[in-house]
């Protein structure tokens, strides 16, 4: 079937539609490629072959690629650990307890159920997304053959008991006693682990969407999902929960909703987690993305502590931990990389369960319980919806918008402060304000999302990144269409077809695997 789609490199993740710019025979030539590169950095001579362990999410396509990736991994020597359908946090804890040399995942990275593709990590650590490209360049080289030798052995596992264990030897016996969850598993493969390592925490937990098989391909693959948030927060009320978790399919991220079914943003949770640390380990570094918002940042006017601003990715946050020593990385999608007590790959089972942990410790201590909303650190009062443009923008246009907001800034806008990371997110602070423009990634979107303490910080904020914005759009070609109104919080706006940048040419690859 010749190829009609481009194949997406998002740092260790090499993504596709299925059969449109994926195809099993790709995931043959990747899982030989993937063996190669492991041998090269990290077998000596004296410890041959490589172990590698896989694993697959819930899509109906996963099936087949996972037994393509198999037998392209099996014709090198090497040794397969095969954990069959399991989250991604599943397979990065085997990879650390059976200290496995590298490890696939099959999964869609967060996207609609028409995608899907491969994560890979190595020695514990996500690829790089040069290391991806290479991998691509040498994937595109290996010889498609009918019948493909076996020199591999290939040993299944199921590792859900060790994990579970593990959770347990953490969290267990009462420690959420009296909490009671709504666990929605979005009929992914979360669904396997979720609730279990929940009910062994204490808590009374409520499945929702747990039910796995047919109901995959009605999976929703982001946990902020409106329809998602809106069946949770049902739910939680029906159970009188004291909180409601979704996780996506992978089991990587999580959006959890408070006891009156209203969504908790990813940075708030950040910001309480963060506080937490840096009560108990003060001058910790914490790691996020632009995305986020300012409210971290007002805790450490109580907190001694440091914050490390990253471009979103598993290997920007691996690289924050091992590097800069952070102890805590989240992404502003629901992503968290816990580095204190856990090895800091992203876990969304184990970011729940230290949420019940931090609300069932501030309730011993306080003596009442206290709901989750009340704990959370409070700061921004006004807070816009993402506003979406459709419009098919890369690095250049983040630096143009840039560029507006230094010239306003030259022209008397009390702006604070400007940072980019030039590849995902531009962020600004002005008095009582603050905004961010990012890249929607593999969407072909823009997200615009602002927020204020006062009235007067939110608008002054609104107004500045809705400017620049217009502006930097308009000087790439795009028109306003008549009766738009640019101050539309959640609207989206179309741009039309040929206008605008394609993606950076680093993140979009189509190479010759198939013609």
């Amino acid at each position: 079937m010749a190829r009609q789609g481009k194949l997406l490199i998002e740092d260790n993740r090499l993504l596709g539609v299925y059969q449109t710019a994926l195809f099993e025979s790709d995931l043959v030539r990747v899982g030989a490629a993937f063996v190669d590169l492991v041998r090269r950095r990290t077998c000596p001579a004296d410890r041959f072959p490589p172990r590698v362990v896989i694993g697959f999410d819930a899509r109906p396509s996963s099936w087949e690629l996972q037994n393509a990736l198999v037998r392209g991994i099996a014709s090198r020597e090497s040794n397969v650990v095969h954990l069959g359908l399991s989250p991604s946090p599943l397979v990065l804890f085997s990879m650390n307890q059976l200290k496995m040399d590298g490890a696939v995942i099959i999964g869609g990275g967060g996207r609609p159920t028409e995608w899907n593709g491969a994560h890979f990590y190595l020695e514990g650590r996500a690829l790089r997304a040069d290391d991806t490209r290479d991998l691509l360049r040498r994937a595109a080289r290996v010889p498609e053959a009918p019948v493909l030798p076996m020199h591999g052995r290939i040993t299944y596992l199921n590792m859900i008991p060790d994990y579970l264990r593990r959770m347990e030897k953490e969290f267990g016996g009462s420690m959420g006693a009296g909490i009671r969850v709504v666990a929605a598993g979005n009929h992914g493969a979360a669904s396997l682990i979720a609730p279990h390592a929940l009910l062994r925490s204490g808590c009374a937990v409520l499945k929702l969407g747990c039910v796995l098989g047919v109901h995959a391909e009605h999976a929703r693959s982001d946990p902020a999902d409106p329809s998602t948030i809106r069946d949770l927060g049902s739910a939680v009320r029906g159970f009188n929960a004291d909180f409601g978790v979704a996780f996506d399919g992978a089991g990587e991220r999580i959006a959890v909703v408070d006891r009156a079914g209203l969504p908790i943003p990813g940075d708030h949770l950040l910001a309480l987690f963060a506080d937490d640390l840096w009560g108990r380990s003060p001058g910790s570094p914490v790691a996020c993305d632009l995305a986020n918002g300012d409210l971290l940042e007002e805790c450490l006017d109580r907190r001694a502590g440091s914050i490390r601003f990253v471009p979103p990715g598993p290997s920007s946050m691996d690289k924050a931990i091992r590097t800069d020593g952070a102890l805590l990385a989240a992404e502003s999608g629901g992503r968290f990389f816990f580095a204190d007590r856990h090895p800091g790959y992203p876990d969304g089972v184990y970011a729940a369960l230290r949420l019940v942990e931090l609300l069932a410790r501030i309730r011993a201590e306080r003596g009442d319980r206290v709901p989750l909303g009340k704990i959370l650190p409070r700061g921004e009062r006004f807070l816009s919806p993402e506003k979406i443009v459709e419009f098919s923008a890369g690095r250049a246009f983040l630096d143009k918008f840039a560029d507006r907001l230094r010239e306003r800034e030259e022209k008397g806008e009390p702006i604070l402060s400007i940072r980019e990371d030039h590849c995902s997110a531009v962020r600004v602070r002005c008095p009582e304000g603050w905004g961010v423009l990012r890249l929607r990634r593999g969407e072909r979107t823009l997200g615009l999302r602002y927020g204020g303490g006062t009235d007067e910080g939110f608008q002054r904020a609104g107004r500045l990144l809705r400017g620049a914005l217009r502006d930097t759009l308009e000087e790439a070609g795009w028109q306003r269409s008549a009766g738009e109104d640019a101050r539309a919080g959640d609207s989206v706006e179309t741009v039309p077809a040929g206008v605008g940048e394609e993606n950076p040419q680093e993140n979009t690859v189509t190479p010759a695997l198939d013609v």
